[in-house]
């Protein structure tokens, strides 16, 4: 069974929780605000979840009218919604984590005065679902972070929490949404929602997914460093 998965403050001026991103349980039927996909892979108007071991395909927030990603629909705009997924990786996944290439400007609402180092920052959440086991934890990290706003140092990340959320002013690029402590069953259904979201956001190739055993880290697209490794153990 799926187990998974909003403000902040800051000297001058207060930064308000925006750009929310939570993993949860609730497998919300498709329709209205919740995306659902075609085939499993790209597309916002099927009725199949999407895949988990292709997120960096089709996962985007639009606010520019712009795709990001090839092949992809712009929608859906900003604001909020969900993401329909099922974990079609074929283990249970213990930890789970989300680069985005995020854009936005001195005009993107929320945006404010970094706190350290000058600049223009805006504040990103990361939240985990009711259903979460005990001791699963959020965090946020990557190469733009500037400040935690909600949370601590804590579990290998700049910006941790157990407590259900923990939230961070990134500068404009790239930031990392990560969730430990999962047990997102084989074919589990699921949902990754958005909220409060005021800049275009783009998946990238990276680590995505973690399986919890010991030296496997499935790859961004097509889980390439499992497959290579049943191949070398086959």
């Amino acid at each position: 069974m799926l187990t998974m998965l909003a403000v902040s403050t800051v000297a001058m001026p207060k930064a308000h929780a925006a750009n929310i991103i939570t993993f949860d349980e609730n497998a919300n039927a498709c329709g209205g605000a919740v995306m659902c996909s075609t085939g499993g892979t790209l597309g916002y108007s099927g009725t199949d979840p999407f895949n988990l071991s292709t997120i960096t395909s089709w996962f985007q927030i639009d606010t520019d009218g712009v795709s990001h990603l090839p092949g992809q629909p712009v929608e859906p705009n900003k604001d909020a919604g969900a993401f329909r997924v099922i974990n079609n990786t074929g283990i249970t996944v213990t930890t789970f984590s989300l680069t985005l290439t995020d854009t936005f400007t001195s005009s993107t609402a929320s945006v404010h005065p970094c706190s350290v180092g000058g600049g223009i920052c805006d504040n990103f959440q990361v939240n985990k679902g009711a259903a979460a086991p005990n001791g699963a934890a959020e965090g946020l990290s990557g190469p733009d972070f500037v400040s935690c706003t909600q949370g601590s140092a804590g579990g290998g990340f700049p910006c941790f929490s157990t407590a259900g959320s923990a939230a961070a002013d990134f500068r404009p690029n790239q930031l990392t949404f990560n969730w430990t402590g999962l047990s997102i069953a084989p074919n589990a259904v699921f949902d990754i929602s958005f909220a409060s979201w005021d800049n275009s956001a783009f998946a990238v190739p990276g680590p995505i997914v973690g399986s919890g055993l010991p030296g496997i880290i499935l790859a961004s697209v097509g889980l390439l460093g499992w497959w290579r490794r049943r191949q070398y153990s086959a």
